[in-house]
């Protein structure tokens, strides 16, 4: 049943107005709720994903120096990347389980 079309339903069945309005309320608050956490775990998928690029990223920078496939003489890149990265993939994984 659409949302909609509910409170006809409600109506027809011949219920009391002020049961209707409680029950439109809490359905109300529950679609809220529901809208709320979908959007929730889009960003923590979002925060999962950027965090395991930025890992990637870290890591591969990291290792191209000190492997010396990309030479920077007696420099190398020590990059934050990883552990940033594993901080918001684990960060993002949080809020999409939740």
């Amino acid at each position: 049943m659409e949302y909609s079309n509910f409170r006809k339903e409600l109506q027809l069945r011949i219920m009391d107005s002020e049961d209707i309005e409680i029950i439109m309320k809490r359905v109300d608050r529950d679609l809220s709720h529901m809208a709320a956490a979908d959007i929730t775990r889009s960003k923590g998928k979002q925060m999962f994903y950027g965090g395991l690029a930025i890992m990637a990223c870290g890591i591969l920078g990291t290792t191209t120096t000190y492997l010396g496939i990309l030479d920077l003489g007696d420099q190398f890149i020590l990059a934050y990347g990883p552990a940033l990265g594993l901080g918001m993939a684990v960060v993002g994984m949080h809020k999409m389980s939740s």
